[in-house]
């Protein structure tokens, strides 16, 4: 039997534990780990709404996984430019701009952000549902088909939505115990694989949609244009794949 909101706990400690240490070393990596952290928290979420027949979890960490996202996007997208030859420094100035700008918010939600994690350990805390293998199965099953939809739609924001599907039962298939998880017919090493070129295309595909918003004092057309031929050139990799047995 696989006991989620046990599991769930154990991550909101981490989190709690991340935040703790960000606000004394400014890590750029914790706040990565705190987005996984609640993507994993998420994913279960997904797991006992199925299971409940009733949406479970809620919004409560999503301001503070938003606020951290922010940041990772901005440090993703100036890692991009670093890489493009010429690029105008002035962008990359103004992009440490926005980067210190939204480090700063972060910090200063710190108090909200530990109010609303207490909120949720709260509520899990109240709750022990048990979920035996024939219920994890099914999800298992149902996720499968949500992810083959999307990738047969062969669009970007369908293989957005693909992506995620993967990264939530690898998630959730990760939470559970390894006698159940040997029961489970994932194959996980090619979702990985898989994840690492889709993560590879979606970095690119937001660097263009953040840059597309910038109003620069200086013309970055044709880094733009590098860019949307470097994700073009990627997502089309992507469509010739075959689906993959999952």
């Amino acid at each position: 039997m696989f006991k989620p909101e046990t599991y769930q706990l154990k991550l909101l400690s981490s989190v709690d534990k991340q935040i703790g240490a960000y606000a004394k070393d400014k890590n750029a990596e914790r706040l990565h780990q705190i987005r996984v952290l609640i993507k994993k928290i998420k994913a279960v979420d997904s797991l006992r709404s199925f299971a409940s027949k009733k949406k479970q979890g809620g919004v409560k960490l999503k301001p503070l996984y938003k606020s951290a996202g922010k940041i990772r996007e901005i440090q993703i997208l100036l890692k991009l430019v670093q890489a493009l030859p010429g690029f105008p420094k002035k962008i990359k100035e103004q992009l440490k701009i926005n980067l210190k700008a939204e480090q700063k918010y972060f910090l200063e939600k710190l108090p909200k952000f530990s109010k609303q994690i207490k909120k949720v350990h709260n509520e899990l805390s109240v709750n022990g549902t048990r979920l035996g293998l024939k219920i994890i199965k099914k999800y298992f099953t149902l996720e499968t088909q949500k992810a083959q939809l999307a990738f047969k739609l062969k669009q970007r924001e369908a293989m957005h939505a693909f992506r995620k599907e993967l990264k939530n039962s690898l998630y959730v298939y990760d939470a559970l115990p390894k006698k159940t998880q040997k029961l489970i017919p994932l194959k996980t090493n090619e979702i990985v694989n898989l994840q690492e070129k889709l993560g590879d295309w979606h970095d690119a595909y937001s660097a263009i949609f953040y840059l597309s918003k910038l109003k620069p004092q200086v013309n970055i057309q044709g880094h733009l244009l590098k860019l949307k031929r470097q994700e073009k050139a990627q997502f089309i990799s992507l469509q010739k794949m075959q689906m993959p047995k999952l």
